[in-house]
């Protein structure tokens, strides 16, 4: 189950546009096919590689993953900008 919650800010602080397009934040048919096409991606490719490679959807590469700089460790920061989750 995907995380709109922490996912949408996320998306809106790193990648605005792609945001905007896919309209997490509120119930519309477009949000809907973004988080189906999104969780459709990890039980295809599994949550590893998604994390890593992120996913197309239309127009826009989605990066669900942020590098911090060191090699090959992920964070995916919070709202606050703090490390939420760690592979």
């Amino acid at each position: 189950m995907v995380d709109v919650a922490q996912l949408s800010p996320f998306l809106e602080s790193t990648q605005e546009d792609a945001a905007d397009a896919l309209d997490l934040p509120n119930d519309s048919p477009t949000s809907l096919r973004s988080l189906a096409r999104l969780q459709s991606e990890i039980a295809r490719r599994g949550t590893i590689d998604v994390l890593r490679k992120g996913i197309n959807h239309g127009p826009h590469h989605l990066d669900v993953l942020q590098r911090d700089g060191v090699i090959d460790r992920y964070q995916w920061f919070d709202q606050d900008g703090m490390p939420d989750f760690t592979v």
